[in-house]
């Protein structure tokens, strides 16, 4: 096992266990707590380029998530949701494609990709305003070379792989909305870094 994947697992397990004492001693003392909000936002996600560039892909481009996060007693944080990574097709392939009616057209794939993401941390309010949170999480990435609303083209699946990785954010609370900025340093997988803006409601 390499030193990159030990480094990986530990930073991962002393976030969770550190979260989790967090937990343990607050349910100790008070009656559980919980807050939580959807989220939608927008950022960018960047690839490794030794891996995407053999396959004709983007090393990065727009990232839309969406999801929950839960605030127990204060503290502990976790969130749960599903994203949306706009890369671009930079090895296309071109089809003769025929829609309903008959007509006939040539069209040009795109990478379709999508995934599935969860975290778990601490959050620690600064003042009334502004809070500041440290989370583990891990996305899983599904991506195809594809023609769009097309059942009988051809297709092509890319090896992507999803990864943890460790998110520090910072949260501005207003009266109706909060606003969230974090940033994503990747341990393990195919993505290495990234960042989003959320909107909380």
């Amino acid at each position: 096992m390499s030193i990159r994947t030990w480094v990986s697992k530990f930073l991962l397990a002393m976030v969770f266990c550190g979260a989790v004492s967090v937990v343990a001693q607050e349910e100790a003392t008070q009656a559980t707590q919980h807050d939580g909000s959807w989220f939608i936002g927008g950022g960018y996600l960047g690839l490794d380029s030794e891996v995407t560039d053999p396959q004709g892909v983007g090393s990065g481009g727009f990232v839309l998530d969406m999801g929950y996060t839960g605030i127990v007693n204060n503290n502990f944080r976790y969130s749960v949701g599903f994203y949306l990574p706009f890369l671009s097709d930079d090895d296309s392939f071109n089809q003769r494609v025929e829609d309903q009616f008959g007509s006939r057209s040539t069209e040009s794939s795109d990478i379709s990709a999508m995934g599935v993401l969860g975290e778990l941390g601490y959050q620690h309010a600064l003042n009334e305003k502004t809070s500041f949170s440290l989370s583990a999480g891990f996305r899983t990435l599904s991506a195809d070379r594809e023609i769009a609303s097309c059942s009988n083209c051809m297709s092509e699946g890319l090896n992507l792989a999803g990864g943890g990785y460790l998110r520090p954010a910072i949260v501005f609370h207003g009266e109706t909305v909060d606003v969230e900025i974090a940033a994503m340093t990747f341990l393990s997988g195919d993505m290495t870094n990234g960042f989003m803006v959320n909107v909380l409601f």
